[in-house]
């Protein structure tokens, strides 16, 4: 049977829920949410005159955050279409119904699962789905678009609502896998499992539909919102789909909480460990992408040793975001794009960039000790002892998107 590879990606962001959640203002309206205290007062608390002005500055809040999230989105779609990604996944709660016409439109010959959000009356009455070719969802479920070339290929939706959804979400009875257009030569069908749907198994049916259902999947979808210390839970169920179903898992978590990584069936003893020897995962504090060629030719499917004849997954990259708004960002950007012609020229610019690296070391030092980059700060450290005729991984990107 042909190899075929399939370039897939999962993105770890730092952002504000795109939710409904109980006895909560809207998060998106917060400059600071998620601190003790609210930045802004409600409508509702405030005297009369002061309404108007509350409410119309919260939407100015919630405009601005959502043209700064686009840009930060935008900018990691661009990166993945120049690696040639075919597939990315962002966390749940994190690109809300107001960018989706933009999102879908940086979309490209890529799938998106743009991960997940709350559907409000506003979403409803914006008409949104439907100009990207859908139906509107039913009021405060949380969904997953799937985007591809400026269109919804589909809308899933959460079964079961975690802690802080309770008495805010609409806990759906309907999932189905999501049929990929044959022109795209993606395997199909793909599996958008959200959050503790993926902990649980989802649907109404009885288990053993269910089961049959995941198993048609070639590829899962996890975007998450959960803490640092579940994520033993989502790896034990993940290493299960990928080492006995045979079935990768793009899990895609937000930077608070981190162990955004994708799992896929590994010789024994191998993890989704440090990049670039292995596939990668990002930390808690990262706010990057994942990125790995898979082999999803039909062979492995239903092979019964756990033991591989060769390799299914190869590292691409691992890179993560810059902000110029920091010196040491702005300089590590500055060297990026001065390295830009020989990072193109791939193999044949190697010595060049690894000649640049071991002269600029204090310039990838300084921009891997900034807040959020430990995974830049871990592979600047090993790229600044290569040795002049060292060859690292061929597609080792540690750039930021």
């Amino acid at each position: 049977m042909r190899r075929r590879e399939t370039r897939v990606a999962v993105v770890q962001l730092d952002c504000h829920p795109a939710a409904v959640l109980p006895g909560a203002s809207d998060p998106l309206e917060d400059l600071l949410f998620g601190g003790k205290d609210a930045t802004l007062p409600t409508p509702d608390a405030v005297a009369e005159a002061l309404v108007e002005p509350i409410r119309a500055l919260r939407t100015r809040v919630c405009e601005a955050y959502c043209a700064q999230l686009l840009r930060k989105v935008t900018a990691i779609l661009g990166a993945c279409r120049g690696w040639g990604v075919q597939l990315v996944a962002f966390p749940e709660y994190s690109i809300p119904w107001q960018i989706l016409d933009e999102v879908a439109a940086a979309s490209g010959e890529m799938v998106v699962v743009a991960g997940t959000h709350s559907v409000t009356r506003a979403a409803r009455s914006d008409g949104v789905y439907q100009r990207l070719g859908g139906v509107a969802p039913p009021a405060l479920e949380a969904v997953a678009p799937v985007l591809h070339h400026g269109k919804l290929l589909a809308l899933t939706s959460k079964m079961y609502a975690a802690k802080p959804e309770r008495g805010a979400l609409r806990e759906s009875e309907r999932w189905s896998t999501v049929a990929l257009p044959p022109d795209l030569g993606l395997p199909s069908p793909l599996g958008v499992v959200i959050c503790l749907d993926f902990l649980v198994a989802p649907g109404p049916e009885p288990d053993k539909i269910t089961r049959d259902k995941l198993q048609q999947a070639r590829l899962l979808a996890v975007p998450s919102w959960t803490p640092t210390h579940t994520l033993r839970e989502f790896e034990a169920a993940a290493w299960v789909s990928a080492a006995r179903g045979r079935t990768p898992v793009l899990y895609a978590n937000v930077t608070a909480n981190g162990g955004s990584t994708i799992y896929v069936d590994k010789e024994p003893g191998q993890e989704a460990g440090r990049f670039p020897q292995q596939i990668g995962r990002l930390d808690a504090g990262d706010e990057g992408v994942v990125v790995v060629d898979v082999d999803l030719s039909d062979q492995r499917r239903g092979t019964l040793t756990q033991f591989l004849d060769r390799q299914i997954v190869t590292p691409v990259a691992q890179a993560s975001l810059v902000y110029r708004s920091h010196p040491a960002g702005a300089a590590y950007a500055a060297w990026l794009e001065a390295q830009a012609p020989a990072l193109a020229n791939g193999d044949d610019g190697l010595d060049d960039v690894i000649a640049a690296i071991q002269a600029d070391a204090a310039i990838l030092r300084s921009a891997g000790a900034l807040p959020g980059a430990a995974a830049r700060g871990a592979a600047a450290a090993q790229l600044a002892h290569l040795p002049r005729r060292a060859q690292p991984h061929r597609r080792c990107r540690v750039s930021g998107a």
